[in-house]
């Protein structure tokens, strides 16, 4: 009986969501993604925005437990289940941190996941025919999530969209906000997202998002985005 005490203690413990939040570790160099993205944007937007979103989520997890909320940490997984319980935390400052927090960090891991100076830009034959099938072409959809990106009002993400049957959509988002969140729900995984905040972008292309849109396309890991789609068992914690 103490033994499967023990072993039930282990389980919570590995399932449980850890407090002291890190972001992904870039799996590429800071220059890797020159000259569509320039190293000196990389290195401020993960080693500081990025770095920030997990400072302060894992503050915000802390604060909840102390407010007496640590059973609600503990019954979730992952940031994406916390995401889509956001309603139960009591205390609105506490609910926003972790809103904005939790989402800038999760948008942020996907992000830096499905890019690559490997020279992946192009899909696969099965990943195109499915973006064919929804989309009519490859050019359509690159437009289509082009112009959301362009037209997305102040900032945000436009993510490409999985449903649970593997329909596709493309869907913007203000702020740090996602599917998590608005959906309250993890039916719907983002398998690729650009961040149209200005730290992405303003320091080598100034106020010309659509310059920084079109240029992005060349650093899109289609191999990771495959995965992504392809693989019903991936980590969902992006």
């Amino acid at each position: 009986m103490k033994r499967l005490a023990i072993l039930v203690l282990l389980i919570s413990s590995i399932l449980c969501l850890d407090e002291n939040i890190q972001p992904d570790v870039l799996t590429y160099t800071y220059d890797a993604l020159e000259p569509y993205i320039d190293t000196k944007t990389v290195t401020i937007h993960h080693d500081g925005h990025h770095q920030a979103y997990a400072d302060n989520l894992s503050n915000a997890l802390k604060s909840l437990r102390q407010a007496g909320q640590g059973d609600l940490i503990d019954s979730c997984a992952q940031v994406r289940d916390l995401l889509t319980r956001l309603d139960e935390v009591k205390d609105e400052t506490l609910r926003k941190q972790i809103r904005n927090n939790g989402g800038g960090l999760i948008n942020h891991n996907l992000f830096w996941k499905v890019m690559s100076g490997e020279g992946h830009s192009q899909p696969s034959k099965s990943m195109t025919e499915v973006l064919n099938k929804k989309f009519g072409s490859i050019e359509q959809f690159k437009d289509s999530f082009s112009q959301q990106a362009i037209k997305l009002f102040g900032s945000g993400w436009v993510f490409l969209i999985k449903n649970s049957k593997g329909d596709l959509s493309i869907e913007s988002f203000p702020n740090q906000d996602n599917p998590f969140i608005t959906d309250k729900s993890a039916n719907k995984q983002p398998i690729l997202g650009i961040d149209v905040w200005e730290h992405s972008y303003y320091l080598k292309y100034q106020n010309k998002r659509a310059a920084y849109v079109k240029e992005w396309w060349n650093v899109v890991d289609w191999v990771q985005v495959s995965s992504l789609y392809f693989d019903s068992t991936h980590s969902d914690e992006l």
